[in-house]
């Protein structure tokens, strides 16, 4: 059973256990208020037994010892039932965190992936790689454009890339296409 259901519990417990309370006070105190005989000079005429006056007042110090420990159990009930929920909101967040942790540790892994296979590239195949990652699905001449490479030497080091399986070229109408071979 979860917090919010055993704080619900406690506080309806509570609530029903402060009406039953209040309840047998007022019948006790009515009670004794009927035995009660009051002279005009307001002494009590009991001799003999206690006087019923005396019997209320006795009833007052386990009263409020009651009420206290109602009140520590209502505020018990009250606190397990919002407690539950500021669990589940730390839950939440605490999702979220390992989520965006995850994802950062994966984004850094991808780019150390990514530089170490840069180190392994001459400099005009790291330009084309770079340019490629960047815009997957990139047209040749665009690429070119990117790169400042000549279409002749651009042509050479697409194939080596290839070869490599680094990349793969779509034909699509006139023009080729390239994209990363792997998610890289």
């Amino acid at each position: 059973m979860d917090n919010r259901k055993i704080g619900i519990i406690i506080i309806v417990i509570t609530i029903l256990m402060a009406l039953l309370l209040w309840y047998f006070r007022f019948q006790y105190i009515s009670f004794q208020l009927s035995r009660i005989d009051i002279q005009t000079a307001g002494e009590c005429i009991h001799e003999g037994a206690t006087c019923p006056y005396e019997e209320i007042n006795k009833l007052a110090v386990p009263t409020f010892i009651g009420i206290g420990i109602l009140l520590a159990a209502l505020g018990l009930g009250i606190y397990l039932v919002f407690f539950e929920k500021s669990q589940k909101a730390l839950e939440e967040r605490h999702k979220v965190i390992v989520e965006t942790l995850k994802e950062t540790k994966k984004k850094e892994s991808d780019e150390e992936r990514f530089s170490i296979l840069l180190k392994g590239l001459n400099e005009d195949e790291q330009k084309v790689i770079k340019a490629v990652k960047e815009q997957d699905g990139i047209g040749q001449n665009t690429l070119r454009l990117r790169t400042d490479i000549s279409k002749t030497k651009l042509s050479v080091i697409l194939s080596g890339l290839e070869k490599k399986d680094l990349i793969k070229k779509v034909k699509k109408g006139k023009i080729n296409l390239i994209y990363l071979k792997k998610k890289i």
